[in-house]
């Protein structure tokens, strides 16, 4: 989301406000740009931390959201058209392989296959049933999420309103 321009009536209350904005939607094949355009009427509420600024959305409506340009990748689709080749290739390859097999070579490569996939998932599965509880003492290290130390204590760059000094309070006391 990328805004544009707001647009604010302070001269008549309730006030009066606009959003311009544009909105990009990016997906697997495309970029999407879209145009927002928002209004809304600001009512004066008391401030807080959880509204610093002190006012009360009203009325907000989606004036227009429209699509302004579709960008396709051409990219993603020659990779997809690329893999679909590669996957016919190999079909194509195997059927050929396999059809020139005898059937009983071709039942042969198959109980080999077969016994070779089969003895290896039987390793795997007793592997790990062998080695459940060879772990059983060590205990996971679970650490907190530590506060990161901020940069400076100047409360002018703050964006709370109430945490500037500039804003209707006197800085001589």
């Amino acid at each position: 989301m990328e805004i544009d321009s707001v647009k604010c009536d302070f001269d008549q209350y309730p006030y009066k406000v606009n959003t311009y904005a544009r909105q990009l939607i990016v997906r697997e094949s495309s970029l999407t740009v879209r145009s927002l355009v928002t209004s809304c009427r600001l009512l004066n509420a008391t401030r807080s931390d959880n509204n610093p600024h002190g006012f009360i959305i009203e009325a907000f409506t989606i004036t227009e959201n429209k699509d302004l340009q579709t960008i396709k990748d051409s990219l993603m689709e020659r990779k997809r058209n690329y893999i679909g080749k590669v996957q016919d290739w190999a079909d194509d390859r195997l059927r050929r392989m396999c059809g020139r097999i005898t059937p009983g070579k071709r039942l042969a490569v198959i109980l080999v296959m077969f016994f070779l996939f089969g003895g290896l998932s039987i390793y795997i599965t007793v592997s790990s049933i062998y080695n459940i509880g060879k772990r059983d003492g060590q205990r996971l290290q679970i650490e907190h999420i530590k506060q990161l130390p901020l940069q400076g204590n100047d409360t002018t760059k703050s964006i709370n309103p109430l945490n500037r000094p500039e804003y209707g309070r006197s800085t001589e006391e």
